[in-house]
């Protein structure tokens, strides 16, 4: 039974309507500051007569556009870079000119999750803004801007899987990291391989985004985003790594309990695009693999047959799969097992200070993927688990995200948020004195434009709980944990967004 003291602390002036709200602004924020802005990777040689003709397209489907100024498209994004501004503010936020990051800081790396994480985030964004410009709230003064908007995150996100199959593969067509050597960033891409083995996650999370993209491209509800051709190819590509995972079976049922975890979520989104018996059943062996390694104290092995416990952030992100594994195959053990899992990392809630003591050290130290495992862990619960636990799991998301991401600021600025008039309402579950400014940022986040700084996620924050102080140990952004940041929570908006 909590204290007085400790309810008040955890419940705070948080709630879930404002934390949604929240997480869908600051993903919005670091998916489209990154995708379209940043100039943080290779980029895309167009002209205004693409721009135009890519307009021109939504224009026959009766969809007006409104294209930014000046978009930095990119074929990749790289691994690492400081997000400061640098060009001085000419005045015009349409023109990304404005928000073009210093490139001297990047390091050229090349990673197959890093892109795969931003092709996810483009296309959950990109649906975000299309259904935020429907019938219901077509009299939205800014209905074209969204449509320009969701129109080039889907053309990046197209892109990017075409420059990731055609230039990340080794000579086996396995994915792997490289560096970018090129002279002109405007040319052919010239690409270093590193030295590193294939990684299995390298090849997971790239099948999940090719799934997601070629699922999203013939939809008929999302008419602006069609293209069949392109479809037909990502499936293509999906197909090609599903055939590599079923060739692998030692490889893929040995390894790392965050790996198994990664192959799962990738078969399952597979399944979406290719819903027949055999991955079905591909799907609940892999579960069951990952569901034998939990002992009988709800602790979860890093790989089988060894004593060697996996992180305390890769349980939650277990959860997950586990859950997803159980939407596909209603085998019920799936869902106690996540369960089990839960109640085991439930001892490690501290709710004075609202986060879970990831590690045996006296500070609690989080990057933002392990924030984003945690998310993805109590989202999931919240959403199909039933009774006390959904309940639970709720307010610890609630409880958990304004600790961990409005405490710590670990988004290190926000854009302007939407006046009331905007039709963000669409995803904004209430508003508070006729301003959506309270549920969109956390009010002790600057604006970009104060900071000089990109609204994206830092890589890390140090909470001293002696002294009730987060530190942001470095603000420069990792890509790929920041935007698997990202894609968690804009999942936290499911059904509203489909993921």
């Amino acid at each position: 039974m909590k204290s007085i003291k400790e309810y008040k602390q955890e419940q705070g002036n948080a709630t879930l309507q404002t934390i949604l709200g929240q997480s869908l602004w600051y993903a919005r924020c670091c998916t489209v500051s990154v995708s379209l802005m940043s100039g943080f990777g290779i980029p895309y040689n167009y002209d205004q007569s693409r721009i135009d003709k890519w307009a021109d397209e939504a224009c026959k489907i009766s969809m007006h556009c409104k294209m930014p100024q000046n978009v930095m498209l990119l074929r990749a994004v790289y691994k690492k870079g400081d997000p400061k501004y640098l060009n001085a503010y000419n005045g015009d936020k349409r023109d990304y000119q404005n928000f073009i990051w210093d490139s001297s800081t990047f390091k050229k790396a090349i990673t197959p999750a890093a892109q795969a994480y931003l092709i996810l985030d483009e296309i959950m964004t990109a649906k975000y803004f299309y259904k935020s410009t429907g019938k219901d709230y077509n009299e939205a003064n800014n209905c074209d801007e969204k449509i320009g908007t969701a129109l080039m995150l889907m053309k990046s996100a197209d892109m990017q899987s075409q420059f990731m199959s055609d230039n990340l593969r080794d000579h086996d067509g396995l994915f792997i990291p490289k560096e970018d050597i090129s002279e002109n960033p405007f040319g052919d891409a010239e690409l270093e391989e590193e030295d590193d083995q294939p990684d299995i996650s390298d090849q997971a999370l790239p099948m999940k985004a090719f799934s997601m993209l070629a699922r999203t491209l013939k939809n008929p509800e999302y008419a602006l985003f069609n293209d069949e051709q392109a479809s037909s190819a990502n499936q293509k590509w999906a197909s090609e790594l599903y055939e590599v995972f079923q060739d692998s079976p030692e490889d893929i049922f040995t390894s790392k309990t965050r790996d198994l975890c990664n192959v799962i979520t990738a078969c399952v989104e597979y399944y979406k695009i290719n819903a027949n018996d055999d991955v079905k059943e591909y799907i609940m062996k892999l579960a069951l693999e990952l569901e034998s390694r939990i002992d009988m104290s709800g602790n979860l092995l890093r790989l089988p047959y060894d004593s060697k416990l996996t992180s305390n952030a890769t349980c939650f992100t277990a959860i997950k799969s586990l859950i997803e594994a159980y939407k596909i195959t209603g085998i019920q053990k799936f869902m106690s097992s996540a369960t089990s899992l839960y109640n085991r990392l439930d001892i490690l809630w501290n709710p004075m200070d609202c986060l879970y003591s990831l590690d045996k050290d006296d500070k609690y130290k989080y990057t933002s993927r392990d924030v984003g495992s945690v998310i993805a862990g109590l989202n999931s619960l919240r959403l199909f688990a039933e009774g006390d636990i959904r309940e639970n799991a709720e307010n610890r998301l609630t409880s958990f995200f304004n600790s961990a991401v409005n405490g710590s600021k670990l988004m290190l600025s926000s854009m302007k948020p939407p006046e009331a008039h905007d039709f963000e309402t669409l995803y904004y579950r209430s508003i508070c004195n006729g301003s959506a400014a309270g549920n969109f940022c956390h009010p002790d986040i600057p604006q970009d434009l104060e900071t000089g700084i990109a609204p994206v996620f830092a890589k890390k924050f140090t909470f001293k709980s002696n002294k009730r102080t987060y530190d942001i140990n470095s603000k420069s952004f990792y890509a790929e944990y920041a935007l698997y940041a990202a894609s968690e929570m804009l999942q936290m908006n499911y059904p509203e967004i489909e993921c």
